[in-house]
């Protein structure tokens, strides 16, 4: 009934957008493309005629944007010449900035070799006389007395330390009567039968004694003798082995095992140390002392002058493959 009496209503139909297609897709691509495009080279444009200072720096260095791009520092700091050409002018270096850029040179490291450069290799340091001193002062007294194990123990740890010399109050289970006391100025001794004082090349002031050495000749003959014999002789040490402990149980035994023993004789003072071996048997307890030095020996201890004697600690050194020469060491001052 009221369809005939109101007319009908204007419906709106709403029709779905068709799909664009492929070409008309493409199409605006293309148009957004040339727009940055153009966009891009009108911003370069007045960039380049706003600043020309900084880009005919940039020029005159030939950074390019391939160099630029080598590794993020540099592109950091390319970054920092847009910010800093977009910001405007201001209080801007140029240089620095350009440098940062720059490509590495041969000596600079890269990206592409990053590898760690090798340290050279420190040549060891030469052991310092006062500092032996300084270590040896605060174990042992100024005045010779027999030392404690544990004051042994910590002269040997100084010892090896300091000097990469393995050194013992004890050695095989032999010690002498003691470690630290008085050394005394000796003679020459005969090296070999038919021996004389004229054939030894230093200190012949010293004087020779008359006969051999408790151990015996350090050489059969004199054709037989040796750069090391002679060494064996310039620095010998004269030692109480009939004090020894247990000489008296087994003398011959104990003898041949003292016989051209090598040690250590360090005066604890000055820090002179002097390597050497026994050579003699001696000084008597009468004579207050409980060592004896050859002349080269006591001359490079410096207990050479004056009353000739001061106090010593003398070591036994573990060295079998015979490394450690004899002589004086040399240390700093």
């Amino acid at each position: 009934m009221f369809d005939k009496i109101l007319p009908p209503r204007n419906k709106k139909v709403v029709e779905p957008i068709a799909p664009a297609g492929k070409k008309h897709r493409q199409h605006h691509v293309h148009k957004l493309k040339s727009a940055f495009r153009d966009r891009h080279q009108r911003a370069i444009q007045n960039i380049t005629e706003a600043h020309k200072k900084v880009t005919g720096r940039i020029k005159e260095i030939e950074i390019s944007g391939e160099q630029i791009r080598q590794t993020s520092l540099r592109m950091l700091s390319a970054g920092l010449v847009s910010s800093a050409l977009f910001i405007g002018p201001g209080k801007f270096d140029v240089n620095a900035v350009a440098q940062a850029a720059k490509p590495p040179t041969p000596t600079e490291s890269s990206d592409e070799d990053s590898s760690p450069t090798p340290t050279p290799t420190e040549a060891p340091k030469t052991p310092s006389k006062k500092q032996l001193s300084e270590q040896l002062m605060q174990v042992v007294p100024s005045k010779a007395r027999t030392l404690t194990k544990d004051e042994e123990q910590s002269v040997a740890r100084i010892l090896q330390t300091e000097l990469s010399v393995n050194a013992q109050a004890e050695l095989s289970g032999n010690r002498l009567n003691t470690s630290y006391g008085k050394m005394g100025y000796e003679q020459h001794l005969l090296r070999y039968p038919g021996d004389s004082l004229s054939q030894h090349k230093s200190v012949q002031s010293a004087g020779i004694a008359p006969k051999r050495g408790a151990f015996g000749y350090f050489t059969p003959s004199k054709t037989a003798l040796t750069p090391e014999v002679e060494k064996s002789e310039e620095y010998y040490f004269a030692v109480q082995t009939f004090l020894a402990p247990g000489w008296r149980d087994n003398i011959y035994q104990m003898k041949d095992w003292f016989k051209f023993r090598k040690m250590i004789a360090v005066n604890p003072k000055t820090g002179d140390v002097v390597v050497g071996v026994v050579g003699d048997a001696g000084p008597a307890v009468w004579t207050g002392k409980s060592f004896g030095g050859s002349p080269e020996a006591m001359r490079d201890l410096h207990l050479d002058k004056g009353m000739r004697n001061g106090e010593v600690i003398l070591f036994f050194v573990d060295d079998p493959e015979n490394k450690i020469p004899l002589g004086p060491m040399t240390l700093t001052e």
